[in-house]
């Protein structure tokens, strides 16, 4: 082997660690982007399953609104 192929193979296995190693990088941030996102996911599907009420009902119920009138009209 000349001197110029082996400089060559060298050139080649650095730019092929380079080249890894950003791929290997992007895979890392995919990774971590999917489970983020499947995270998200599963909370709000297990919101929706678990505490479906919460997203039906909009005002209070009238069981908890305390109600002057009839204790009024029970002191009369």
């Amino acid at each position: 082997m000349s001197t110029n192929t082996i400089e060559q193979l060298i050139l080649f296995k650095r730019l092929f660690i380079i080249f890894g190693s950003i791929c290997f990088l992007w895979l890392i941030i995919g990774l971590i982007f999917l489970l983020a996102q499947t995270y998200r996911y599963l909370k709000i599907k297990a919101d929706l399953t678990l505490f479906p009420y919460n997203y039906s009902l909009k005002l209070p119920s009238s069981l908890l609104i305390p109600n002057e009138n009839s204790s009024k009209e029970d002191n009369i």
